[in-house]
């Protein structure tokens, strides 16, 4: 089975696999470089658009705490797990949602992620947020 070269969303914007993948990895290199808020911006249609990688989105919601957007980044680290908890609950994100609560303050919804971790996540994951004592 072979996978279209270009995607398209619902409202009919198009990305090619490879612009999209040149999109992610031009902003990780601007994060690297502390170079949030351009980092954000390009990755803000991508995010928009549905085509966006998991990492990418993990990427923005990082570049979004550091140009205070937290609201934004709990936002879209919740809309990965909503959207595909399976994949969306592997460390990285989770360890970015349980900080991202922390720093709010906001217990419900850390009690909430950790039953759906122990619910959805590989065993390896959960087991290593036991282990990090993430709750």
């Amino acid at each position: 089975i072979s996978s279209p070269s270009s995607l398209k969303n619902n409202e009919g914007k198009s990305y090619s696999r490879e612009r999209a993948q040149l999109i992610e990895m031009r902003a990780l290199l601007l994060t690297a470089y502390s170079r949030f808020e351009d980092a954000h911006k390009i990755l803000s249609p991508l995010i928009e658009s549905g085509f966006a990688s998991m990492d990418a989105i993990n990427n923005y919601a990082i570049c979004s705490l550091f140009t205070n957007k937290i609201a934004v980044a709990i936002e879209s680290l919740e809309e990965c797990v909503r959207t595909d908890p399976h994949q969306a609950l592997n460390m990285a994100i989770v360890q970015n949602l349980v900080s991202l609560y922390d720093l709010c303050s906001l217990r419900s919804k850390k009690a909430v992620l950790r039953k759906l971790v122990d619910r959805y996540a590989s065993d390896p994951v959960a087991e290593a947020c036991r282990r990090l004592s993430l709750w």
